[in-house]
Formats: C-alpha cells, structure tokens, sequence
C-alpha cells in the first residue's frame, strides 16, 4: 500500500506556502516604505489588511514544520546546527539595518527615531528587544529554544497552553496597549508571545497537516482558501476583531487558507524557489526596499493614481525579492557569504 503522502509532493506544497508567506511580507513592507512617494490604493491596502491574517501564521507554522530534526536533537546540536545560524544572521545584519534606517531618516520624510544616536540606541538593544523587522529571526531562536525546554510536554497539553496564551496575550495586552507602549516594546515583543502557537502547531501536527491536506486535495483548498476570505472580509466589516479569541481564530483559520494556496500553487516552480530561499530574501528585502525607495526619491518618481498606487509596491516588491535572491548566489562563497551563514568557530561544536 503506498503512503498516504509521498515526501516530494509534501515538500513542494510547503516550499510554495513558504514562498506565499515572505513574498506578502516584503509587500507589505513595500506598501510601507513607497507610502511617501504617493498614496497607497484602497485595495491594496485592503488586501494587505486582510493577509495580514495569513502572512505571519503561515509563516511560523512553516517554520515550526522542519523544526523536529533540531528540537528532538541534543542541545549541542540544536546550538551548533540552527541557533548558531539565527543569532549570527540576526546580529551580523543589525549594522546593515542601522545604515539603511538612518539614511532613510535623513532623505525620507515621515520616518521614525532619525537621529544618529536613536538608531545606534536601537542597534545596541537589539538582543533583547528586536530591531524592526528582523524580528522573526529573533522569534525564532527563542521558539527553538521554548519547544527543545517544552518537548516532554504532552503534545495537546503544549498546543492548548500555547493556544490559551496566545490569546490572553492578544486580549489583554496587544489590544490594550497604548501607542507609544507599542513604540517602546515594538512588534517583535508584541508577536512572539502571539504567534508562538503557529510554531507549535507546525512542529508537533506535521504529520496531521501533511496527512489532511492530501486527503482535501486541490478543490478542499479552494474551498478553504475562499471561506477564510468570507469570514475574514465580514469579521473585519462587523467589527468581530476586538471579540475575545477572535483575532486568534482568524490568525489559525488563516494559517489554513495559506496552506491551502501553497497546495493549490504547488507547480509554480519560481514560487517553490522562492520558498526555499525565504532566509536569503527576509534579511535582505527592507535594505533593498529603503535603497529603491531613496533612489525614487532623488529621481522625483511620485504618484496619484490609484493605478499606480496598487501596482508600485507590487512591482517593487517583485524586484527586491529578485534583487535579493540575486544578492544571496552573488555572494557565493567569499566573505560575503557570512551576511546568510555563520563561520564556523561561531557553531560552537566542541568535540
């Protein structure tokens, strides 16, 4: 009897959810970073709005999804093997960051924190508190660590845990925190207590999500995919959003749809490649965009169509990912290389 998932077609469904989830998040960080060369379109903001839902739930399952091979390891190897890899990715990008910011800050209009000292204020703490969005590496490193301390735990009992957490954290906390709380904390601690869930659930139910999405196949996607849309459209219109749970719920249900269009693109092989590549393009994609977006600047590229506003951060986003794809092969194998891998003294293997 053949197995109810063959490993290839498992692994091309989720490389292409992966390459869902990054290329929404360098959109929406386009959207973002082009919104002083000329208004963002009401549809493309919309539909930022409503993938906001999937981009980050989807994102963190994945990630949770080849997490077993590190957290059912020994600590030395988890360290060696992956940890070594987030801290020294996280920390040697932090100075990159801090150039591209403060040259944002001083040729961008609207920016945040633009003096010399805010920025090397931020870069200093950036351990303890994530530097803008290099914050899911940050998330990341912590999750391995929780889910290798949490691996005795009986599997429902570490997922309703986690489950209940995630909202009281997003009740009580997220919903009620000031504006200028939510400025001092920044997003990476507002959403690592959140979404660590979505990591669990793709660590320890990888077996049940491969198993479920063969047996729902393409049409079960689309019927997914299309119900999560309906209920995210009429939550966002009934104000259901501020309800306890509520926000959880969306976030999972989600998650869901994103897998369901990573089954439904599973051919699309750029997609695939791109989901592959997803460490290569987080790091890379907000220097690339503050670079494109100064360069428009100098060259007095504005806009008030919204024609134009739905599709520049559409075009630019495509680019940076490519951009950033190419960046990663250019560096190949000489010093550059240490901007996606740490050297290997940083691994700490011992004997």
């Amino acid at each position: 009897m053949e197995p109810l998932v063959k490993r290839n077609v498992r692994l091309t469904w989720v490389d292409s959810a992966k390459g869902v989830s990054i290329f929404l998040v360098v959109l929406v960080h386009a959207t973002s970073w082009l919104r002083d060369l000329g208004p963002v379109s009401q549809g493309l903001a919309l539909f930022n709005g409503i993938f906001g839902d999937l981009r980050m739930p989807l994102f963190m399952c994945m990630a949770g999804f080849f997490a077993s091979k590190w957290v059912d390891s020994s600590w030395r190897r988890l360290f060696s093997g992956k940890l070594s890899l987030l801290i020294w990715v996280y920390l040697i990008w932090q100075p990159l960051f801090f150039v591209a910011k403060y040259a944002a800050g001083i040729f961008m209009d609207g920016q945040d924190h633009t003096s010399l000292a805010a920025q090397a204020l931020r870069m200093a703490v950036s351990p303890l508190r994530p530097n803008g969005e290099t914050w899911f590496l940050w998330a990341l490193a912590i999750y391995f660590v929780a889910a290798k301390l949490l691996s005795r735990v009986p599997t429902w009992w570490h997922l309703v845990v986690a489950g209940l957490v995630s909202v009281a954290w997003e009740y009580f906390a997220v919903q009620r925190i000031s504006p200028d709380m939510a400025s001092i904390l920044g997003i990476g601690i507002l959403s690592v207590v959140h979404l660590y869930f979505f990591f669990a659930f793709g660590l320890l139910c990888r077996n049940l999500i491969a198993t479920s999405v063969a047996k729902v196949g393409q049409m079960g996607a689309l019927i997914v995919l299309v119900a999560w849309l309906a209920v995210t459209v009429l939550a966002t219109q009934a104000g259901w959003r501020v309800l306890p749970a509520f926000p959880f719920v969306l976030d999972f249900f989600g998650m869901c749809a994103g897998i369901g269009i990573g089954l439904l693109l599973a051919k699309w092989r750029p997609l695939n490649n791109l989901g592959g590549n997803t460490l290569q393009v987080y790091v890379a994609h907000v220097p690339l965009l503050i670079v494109l977006a100064l360069l428009l600047t100098a060259f007095g590229f504005s806009w008030h169509s919204n024609v134009v506003g739905t599709l520049a951060p559409i075009v630019a986003a495509i680019i940076v990912t490519a951009v950033a794809l190419v960046l990663h092969r250019w560096a190949g194998a000489g010093a550059l290389k240490y901007l996606y891998d740490r050297p290997q003294w940083f691994e700490f293997r011992g004997r």
